[in-house]
């Protein structure tokens, strides 16, 4: 069994639980993390599950009178399938007197996900769970709820949702597009104020990043309009991965795609193009740009952030420019982004001076 420990932002592991949040499940599931490290009703528990000092995954639980729900549960990905989850479902049952609800998206004939969701409701109750009749639909999906210890009544599960919604408000799952809005439909343009949020979300992605790509990765940096605070820019985080190794990265691609990072363009050696968001719905919010290490490419990316950081008035020269393409072009990225070409050269010929001492900042 794994020991358990509480998780908050105070925490050692608290960067290596974000990270995980965030590649186990997909954006349009998952809420804002602050809703919960940020709740008062005495009734979450965020929980790190542990093999003596290693973070192993965690769960996200609510609890009501005999009933606590699972709201998210996750392993780190190197360790499934080796009996890591059983241990953390043990442990949960160990540490709680309550009943246990899972809930799993319900197997639908014919769909290429039906033999993933009957292997986890296989998993629950080989772990202990059992399906029970109740059933709930939300974003357009039927869920099954399987219980531990004992049975379910819709009437019991009904019971404790009114009672999170009393405590809370109707809609207390603020989800992370809502609170810390990042993305665009592929293909149109917005330009917002710079969020702090935006360097937060910058940061674990990076750390995401590390952890996956590992040596492969000589050095991980955020770029882009986001990376320069001062002025607007279009709410998708741009990251650079400096590589030296280009193979490293494509023997990975499958692991980054399960994490909802995706390869788009490959158009080496120049640049590997990534995005994430919720691809199916060609929501994108992030780019991640790998490009061979001190490259022109590599130096062109630093340069352009670190020059327009330091010198305002270039800053604000290129937002005035982003300013009037936008109203001209806002459902025309592919405008939007040859507008900026020519002043975008310049830029990096007076970001490559300056670096180099002969500019004034």
């Amino acid at each position: 069994m794994l020991q358990i420990k509480h998780i908050d932002r105070d925490s050692q592991d608290f960067p290596e639980f974000c990270r995980l949040y965030r590649s186990a499940f997909p954006l349009q599931e998952r809420v804002h993390l602050g809703v919960y490290l940020e709740d008062r009703t005495g009734t979450l528990d965020i929980l790190g599950f542990y093999e003596e000092s290693t973070f192993c995954g965690f769960s996200i639980l609510m609890t009501y009178g005999d009933l606590t729900q699972i709201l998210y549960f996750a392993i780190e990905e190197e360790m499934r399938g080796r009996g890591y989850g059983g241990r953390a479902l043990e442990a949960l049952k160990q540490y709680f007197s309550s009943r246990l609800m899972a809930d799993v998206e319900e197997p639908e004939e014919g769909s290429p996900l039906q033999a993933f969701r009957e292997a986890r409701i296989r998993f629950y109750k080989q772990n202990g769970f059992t399906e029970t009749p109740v059933r709930f639909g939300w974003e357009g999906e039927r869920y099954v709820m399987l219980v531990s210890r004992g049975s379910l009544t819709a009437e019991e599960y009904k019971a404790f949702w009114r009672q999170a919604k009393d405590d809370r408000g109707e809609h207390f799952e603020v989800t992370e597009r809502e609170a810390c809005p990042i993305g665009l439909k592929r293909g149109t343009v917005r330009l917002d104020s710079h969020r702090p949020e935006w360097d937060e979300v910058s940061a674990e992605t990076i750390k995401t990043l590390r952890k996956m790509l590992g040596e492969a990765a000589v050095d991980i940096q955020a770029a882009g309009s986001t990376a320069i605070p001062a002025i607007k820019a279009k709410p998708i985080l741009d990251i650079v991965v400096g590589v030296e190794d280009v193979q490293a990265v494509l023997e990975k691609v499958p692991e980054l795609a399960a994490c909802q990072i995706v390869l788009r363009k490959n158009q080496w050696p120049r640049e590997l193009l990534f995005a994430c968001g919720a691809l199916e719905d060609d929501f994108i919010t992030h780019h991640i740009h790998v490009v061979p290490y001190g490259s022109e490419e590599w130096r062109h990316y630093l340069d352009l952030r670190d020059y327009l950081n330091a010198n305002k008035a270039a800053a604000k020269e290129y937002e005035e420019l982003k300013e009037r393409l936008f109203a001209q072009y806002a459902g025309d990225r592919s405008s939007y982004t040859k507008g900026k070409e020519e002043m975008i050269r310049r830029l990096l010929s007076e970001a490559a001076r300056w670096r180099n001492g002969i500019l004034p900042d």
